[in-house]
């Protein structure tokens, strides 16, 4: 037990801080909801990552997908994949670059003018570059920052608007999780997927007396995993999400101490309990 709370302090340190207090703003949410044949998911970045994932999944549960990305090419392919799944399944493909202010603007009007009411977004959109902060050039920092701050507030403030309006909906925010030993190699990366957990606090406390429901779908990368396995823990991320758990973790779940709605993967309490004893060695402790 104490050793899992030394994982879990260290893991919230390089979270940014924010996650153990979300984890207390929606904690006591036990209603389960169901996603039902004819609501629309919205996906960004659905053809990288868990993207094509999530929309397998989605077609697969009769839901309405809208998938975006700025691979025109890639985008097309996902397409012709989910109406092989179901020929009668309703696919709206748009091409987007959201690192660009305008462009996520124009996705809010595009779904207002199609008429397509958005019941889940799921914020899949991110972009990293390789190297220390010193040594990028200012462009690249520029794109990151814009794909994985800016789009991401902008995105969750323009569709939880109405969300709250009509009081339903739900955000999931996939925010991966790198090992922790790479950190010194990628730049505002990580700093930005904190800032993901720190504005979904900020969010989830300003939903608190609402229905609309707000989670982060914390992951390790996954450039190495096998289609079958995004697919199932991406269904298993939709499962938790409709159970209102503000912080989902991929693989095996073990749930904090003192914290019943906080659960966090065992691989990652693993992950961060070796770099604490990696620390203690070094320093002589």
């Amino acid at each position: 037990m104490k050793k899992r709370k030394l994982a879990l302090g260290m893991l919230t340190a390089a979270a940014g801080g924010g996650v153990v207090s979300l984890s207390r703003t929606l904690h006591t949410r036990v209603k389960t909801y169901r996603l039902q044949k004819g609501m629309n998911v919205l996906i960004t970045g659905a053809t990288h990552g868990y993207g094509p994932a999530f929309a397998r999944v989605c077609v697969k549960k009769g839901l309405g997908v809208v998938i975006v990305s700025h691979r025109a090419s890639a985008l097309g392919t996902l397409e012709k994949e989910l109406r092989t799944i179901d020929a009668h399944a309703s696919v709206t493909s748009v091409c987007a670059d959201l690192r660009r202010a305008e462009e996520c603007e124009m996705l809010w009007d595009e779904m207002d003018a199609r008429g397509i009411r958005v019941d889940v977004l799921i914020q899949n959109m991110e972009t990293a570059v390789k190297g220390t902060i010193l040594n990028t050039d200012i462009e690249s920092l520029y794109g990151v920052l814009n794909a994985n701050i800016y789009a991401s507030t902008i995105l969750s403030r323009m569709f939880l608007r109405d969300m709250v309006e009509r009081n339903s909906g739900f955000v999931l925010t996939i925010a991966p999780l790198t090992k922790l030993e790479d950190t010194d190699k990628m730049n505002v990366y990580i700093p930005s997927k904190a800032y993901i957990l720190s504005m979904s606090e900020t969010l989830a406390n300003e939903l608190k007396d609402t229905d609309v429901h707000l989670s982060c779908f914390i992951s390790s990368l996954e450039s190495k995993k096998t289609d079958d396995r995004l697919e199932a823990e991406a269904d298993k991320a939709l499962r938790r999400m409709l159970e209102g758990l503000p912080l989902i973790m991929e693989g095996r779940n073990v749930r904090a101490p003192h914290h019943p709605g906080y659960i966090i993967g065992a691989n990652v309490v693993s992950v961060a309990y070796n770099r604490i004893i990696k620390h203690k060695e070094n320093i002589g402790s």
